[in-house]
């Protein structure tokens, strides 16, 4: 029950952050060629990650590369979840697709 609830709040931070004031959640970002995960500070759960932009999933290559690929990077992220969709491959072994629209890191 606690962990549905965690998800739920945390889902409804999420959707608040489609707009022009949106909140920018906290995180772990891991990338690589099987991995494209965010998993946010003091959750559980973990997303897959879906860049709105070429330029930004650019962003993640270069993030995820800085030391080795498959290292957990902290990031600062919008964007919004997406619970619903069907997933598949890779993206299926996670709690939900997250919508990426900006990342920086957390020393920026």
């Amino acid at each position: 029950m606690t962990r549905l609830a965690t998800t739920l709040l945390f889902a409804a931070a999420l959707n608040a952050c489609t707009g022009a004031d949106s909140e920018a959640l906290r995180g772990e970002l891991t990338w690589g060629h099987e991995v494209r995960s965010f998993c946010p500070a003091g959750s559980d759960d973990c997303y897959w990650i879906v860049p709105a932009t070429d330029d930004l999933r650019e962003r993640f290559r270069e993030l995820g590369s800085a030391d080795e690929p498959y290292t957990p990077v902290c990031v600062v992220l919008s964007g919004t979840l997406d619970a619903e969709s069907p997933r598949d491959g890779f993206a299926a072994d996670y709690e939900g697709l997250f919508k990426a629209t900006a990342v920086s890191t957390c020393e920026d």
